[in-house]
This record gives structure tokens, C-alpha cells and sequence, in this order.
């Protein structure tokens, strides 16, 4: 018996199923005309492979014959040898393969439909584009696949989830990487980026600092070296207030060693001047006085007013370091710095070894740093061992588990306070030792007086100062 009532039609959940369903069984995307315009063009001219070769990928035909044909111009132009129909055919024929890909037949209708190959670079970004979007559905039904892993941690999904579509993002770039240009193209993008000042650093308004790293520059990676106590959370945190005050810009603080709690009171006392440990003894004696509690509300609402943006996990991985980064600049607009503190809390999950795995870890820091268009300073220990020389002065060399962290830095810069060993109180000299410098060039010390407890780094005397010319060492 049929109803008389109006079929009310799928509700919301159902209407959301049936759309999967039609994608599901949409075909994938893809661009047959753009694969046969590139293999014909590789049969008729000679010159043409050696234009896709470094950018297309065989796999990204996304029909098998086409893909194995490719692949065999691929091999005979890795040996130097010619890739025109007759070459290919014998190939294809030696390797018996020739039948497979639909006979010598196949491969002529291939070079009859093709005018020529003036624009088979243009066909293989189309024809990447396509196979990258549907690496991106694969991505994407994988990561369907991993949220009903109910057992695993969700902060672990996202991670890997993170990984899949970054492999993605990564591997689409490739077509930029490789494209070259002559001097004639470069030359006056050089003369408009030195008349517009685009290679000078941007100053921190710590100008002794500035005049040997030349400040700020974007897309580089600096390492922070320091033993413990030597004030290098104090002088990242200190730097962090003159990147949001001087520069105006926000910063974005991942603390490994110091969760937020611990952290912020320290730039609090940058911007009230109040001791750090009197702040957290709060109205407890030996605390704050009476009289600092109009100093310190007001120094609150200063605080309130930052673009400080705090990430505090022990151990975060490359991709949730990324994911950060992203949510943050969401947030915030473009970032005047980050920091990270410090390197030798990360892990990677690979078979390296720890040298190797800090090596690894620093380029794929300074590549989120380039990706994002900041400057990255990163907290490093140093080498236990320092402590037993005469001169406990750290170099680049003494950064600890690795010499490659150094390597794969832009710029290092270690610190050092004769007080620490001395155990002066009335000491407040802070050595500032730029010792690796690839953006501007200059080695040398600054020296600056510090007082730890409030990250305040203050000028002295230009005298003091002892720099050389990097490239005078060579």
C-alpha cells in the first residue's frame, strides 16, 4: 500500500553520505590529452625531455601505458642516449614491453596528434596538478581510516594526518624548485631588492647586537648556545620584548623545558622590572611590596596588550611544530620572530643517530622558518665538557650531540657570563659571541649587561665591543 504523505527526503547525515558516496565513485582526477602531449613531444624532439625530467614523475601518469613509456624515456635519457620514437620503440622492445604499451602503433599515434613540444612544460605542471590532487584523496581517505583508530591518541593522528598532507604540500613545490634563471632574468630583481633595502636585517634596537648580525632576517635559523645558567632562556625571552615592542611585530615562544606558567612571569618581569622570583612569591614575604602592586597591574594590562603567543609541550614533533606556526600566524598575522627552546628536547622518528637526528632536525626547522618568512632562534645546550677548559667560552663546536646543528644553522650565537663561575653577584657582563654569521657576514662579541632575574639586556660602551670580518678568516 503506498502512503499518502509527502516523502520528507533525506535528512542532513544521509545527504552528507550520499555526496561521499558520488565522489567516491567520481573518477579521479586526471588529464589524458596532457600525458599524450607529453609523451609525443619527447618522440618528436629530441631536447624535450631534458625540460620535464627533473619536475614530472612517473607516476603521475595516471594511465599505466603512459607511465611505462615515460619511464623508459626516462632510463635511456639517465644514460645520454636519444629518446625519438625509434629509440624508445627498441627499447620497449628489448625489454619486451613494446606489446604492453599497445605496439609500435601506440607510440606513432602518440607523435601524430603532437604539433610540437613548445609547451610540455606547461603539460607536466597540469599533469603534476593532477596527481597531486589525487594524492591529496588518498591522503584524505587515509586519514578517514586512522580517525576510527579509537586506540591510538588523537594528538598522534593529527600528527600523522599533518605528515600526509605536508608530504603533499612539500612534493607539489618540486616544478618551482627546479626552474632556473640566467643572470640577464636575475638582474634587475637583484638592483630593485638592493635599491629597496630588502636584504638588510631588521634592528632589535639592540644596536650593539645589530651591528654585527645586522639584525633580524627573515627566513634564517639562529642557534642559541649557552650552558645551564647562563642565561639563554633569559635572553631569548629578552629579545622576544624588544621583536614586540621595538620591531611591533608578534612572537611566537615554543617552550619544550618551561611550560606557560612558568614562562610568562619571566616577560612579565621584563615589562614591570619586578624580580621574577619575587612575582612568585606573590604577596608572600619576600614578595612584592605594596607599593609595586599599581606598578605590576599596570605592567599586567601592558602584558595583556603582546602579541605573545606561548606553545608549551615537552617533546613536539616537526609537524605539530609546523601546525603551530600555521595556527599562530592565523591568528596574529606574520610573525616578527620564533623561538624555540630548546632543540635537544626534540626527537625525530627515524633509525639516525642522535647527531645525525639534531642535524636533521635543525634543517627541517630552518625549512619552516624559509616556508613562513621569519627569523628562528632556537635554543641549543652545550657540551658538558666545556666546563674543564680554561677558556669556557663556547663556540659552534661545542653545541652538544651534534657539530651538525651548527653546519645546518644561519647564524650561531653563544653566550657567556664570567659571573656564572665567578659567582660575583655585582658581575652583570653578558658576552654575546656571534660566531657563525651567513647572512651578513661579521664574527665577533657583543658585551651587554643583564640582569637575569627581569630578562633585561642593556647597552654599555662601544669600546668594549671586539668584531672581525667573517670573510677576512679565510
Amino acid at each position: 500500500m503506498y502512503s499518502n504523505e509527502p516523502s520528507k527526503g533525506p535528512s542532513k547525515e544521509q545527504s552528507n553520505v550520499v555526496e561521499l558516496q558520488l565522489a567516491e565513485n567520481s573518477l579521479p582526477p586526471q588529464n589524458i590529452d596532457a600525458e599524450e602531449s607529453i609523451l609525443g613531444g619527447i618522440l618528436l624532439d629530441p631536447e624535450a625531455i631534458g625540460r620535464v625530467a627533473d619536475i614530472l614523475l612517473a607516476e603521475a601518469f595516471y594511465i599505466k601505458v603512459h607511465r611505462d613509456i615515460y619511464q623508459a624515456a626516462l632510463l635511456l635519457y639517465s644514460q645520454s642516449k636519444p629518446t625519438d620514437l625509434m629509440s624508445v620503440t627498441s627499447w620497449l622492445y628489448d625489454h619486451e614491453s613494446l606489446e604492453k604499451v599497445g605496439g609500435q602503433s601506440k607510440l606513432a599515434q602518440l607523435v601524430e596528434r603532437t604539433v610540437s613540444a613548445v609547451n610540455i612544460d606547461c603539460y607536466a605542471k597540469l599533469v603534476m596538478d593532477k596527481y597531486h590532487r589525487r594524492k591529496l584523496i588518498e591522503a584524505g581517505n587515509e586519514i578517514v581510516r586512522l580517525g576510527h583508530e579509537l586506540p591510538t591518541p588523537l594528538e598522534n593522528l593529527i600528527d600523522e594526518s599533518a605528515e600526509r598532507i605536508f608530504w603533499i604540500q612539500e612534493q607539489s613545490r618540486q616544478s618551482d624548485r627546479y626552474q632556473l634563471e640566467s643572470a640577464e632574468q636575475m638582474a634587475i630583481p637583484l638592483w630593485e631588492s638592493i635599491e629597496q633595502g630588502l636584504h638588510a636585517g631588521i634592528p632589535t634596537g639592540w644596536s650593539d647586537l645589530d651591528e654585527l648580525t645586522g639584525g633580524l632576517h627573515r627566513k634564517t635559523i639562529t642557534i642559541v648556545g649557552a650552558d645551564s645558567h647562563m642565561g639563554k632562556t633569559s635572553f631569548m625571552v629578552g629579545l622576544s620584548h624588544q621583536i614586540l615592542t621595538e620591531v611591533g611585530k608578534p612572537v611566537l615562544f615554543l617552550s619544550c623545558e618551561m611550560s606557560k606558567e612558568q614562562l610568562n612571569p619571566r616577560l612579565l618581569a621584563r615589562v614591570s622590572g619586578i624580580d621574577s622570583s619575587r612575582l612568585a612569591k606573590g604577596d608572600k614575604p619576600g614578595g612584592i611590596t605594596q607599593k609595586e602592586w599599581g606598578v605590576l597591574a599596570n605592567a599586567i594590562g601592558s602584558f595583556s596588550e603582546l602579541s605573545w603567543l606561548v606553545y608549551d609541550e615537552p617533546s613536539p614533533s616537526i609537524s605539530t611544530i609546523r601546525s603551530v606556526v600555521k595556527q599562530a600566524i592565523s591568528r596574529k598575522g606574520n610573525l616578527g620572530a620564533c623561538f624555540l627552546d630548546y632543540i635537544q628536547m626534540l626527537r625525530l622518528d627515524s633509525s639516525q643517530n642522535r647527531v645525525q637526528e639534531l642535524g636533521e632536525l635543525t634543517r627541517q626547522l630552518r625549512a619552516i622558518a624559509k616556508d613562513f618568512d621569519f627569523p628562528f632562534f632556537v635554543g641549543s645546550q652545550v657540551n658538558r665538557e666545556l666546563g674543564k677548559r680554561n677558556n669556557k667560552r663556547p663556540t659552534k663546536n661545542d653545541l652538544r650531540d651534534s657539530g651538525e646543528i651548527g653546519e645546518a644553522a644561519d647564524l650561531v650565537i653563544c653566550l657567556y657570563r664570567d659571573a656564572h663561575y665567578s659567582k660575583n653577584p655585582n658581575d652583570k657582563n653578558i658576552e654575546i659571541i656571534v660566531d657563525k654569521n651567513r647572512p651578513y657576514g661579521k664574527l665577533g662579541t657583543a658585551k651587554m649587561m643583564v640582569n637575569l632575574e627581569t630578562c633585561n639586556f642593556m647597552q654599555v660602551d662601544n669600546r668594549y665591543r671586539d668584531t672581525v670580518d667573517e670573510f677576512e678568516r679565510f
